[in-house]
């Protein structure tokens, strides 16, 4: 991750700004992290703490959720573009349900951002996550088209 995110700032092309925006927006939203920059050498990102320019560290402090999280979205954000098909196997796996639900929300709502084309298709075992998408399938949400596919049976 810290590779790609300094050539991504190397680059200049803006997509690093992307990333760190979509990171800092779904990943360290409510929390007193943010992804702040990178050094170049050695190539690693800097998580700052609180604003205070003398409390940061590498992405390698993170929890294993967070990192997971990091590295989705910043493909996501390096990679997105105005009309952006997302598929995740299995998006849930090794993610704590905290975190699970907090993905999925995050992606519920770059779907229903009105200036981009983004489709997202998810799979997933969580019987939590599964029943919370049932419950809420015909609850109309702005912005967003829901269906799917729910195999109940294998037989």
């Amino acid at each position: 991750m810290d590779n790609l995110l300094v050539w991504l700032k190397w680059l200049d092309d803006g997509r690093f700004e992307q990333a760190c925006k979509l990171i800092n927006s779904k990943v360290f939203a409510g929390t007193e992290k943010f992804l702040k920059d990178v050094h170049r050498d050695p190539p690693e990102a800097i998580i700052q703490i609180n604003n205070d320019q003398t409390t940061s560290h590498s992405l390698n402090r993170l929890s294993s959720g967070e990192k997971n999280l990091v590295q989705l979205f910043l493909r996501i954000g390096s990679h997105m573009t105005q009309n952006t098909i997302l598929l995740i196997d299995e998006f849930d796996v090794h993610l704590h349900i905290r975190w699970q639900f907090k993905l999925l929300n995050a992606l519920k709502d770059l779907a229903a951002q009105r200036e981009a084309n983004f489709t997202v298709i998810l799979t997933t075992h969580s019987t939590e996550i599964l029943e919370t998408y049932t419950e809420t399938l015909d609850i109309n949400e702005d912005g967003l088209t829901k269906g799917g596919h729910f195999i109940r049976d294998l037989r």
